[in-house]
């Protein structure tokens, strides 16, 4: 009885573990951005630095256009607005393999 337990308490691990494959097959990334507000609407969105030691000139470009899209989507959000000032974000976002790898074809 205990080895059956035991089995099924394996194997229900074993499946958990298949589980988490997004890593697999996604590349992370990382990057400071800088808004600046004035009267609480956005005058400017700088990307100050995108974390990726192994990309091109080519790839950061994609990123930093990604990021700051990501940004801009949220400016009109409520509670991420300040009246005046400069609001510092760090952004993480995931990028499938495929796709980064279509960018150093280009």
């Amino acid at each position: 009885m205990k080895w059956i337990a035991f089995i099924l308490f394996f194997l229900s691990s074993i499946q958990c573990i298949g589980q988490r494959g997004y890593a697999k097959d996604s590349l992370q990334f990382k990057a400071y951005i800088h808004t600046t507000y004035e009267e609480s609407f956005v005058k400017s969105i700088v990307v100050k630095k995108v974390f990726c030691d192994f990309c091109n000139k080519n790839e950061l470009e994609y990123l930093k256009q990604r990021f700051w899209d990501m940004t801009n989507a949220d400016k009109y959000h409520p509670a991420l607005r300040i009246k005046n000032g400069v609001r510092k974000t760090t952004l993480i976002t995931r990028v499938s393999k495929k796709d980064f790898e279509e960018l150093k074809n280009d």
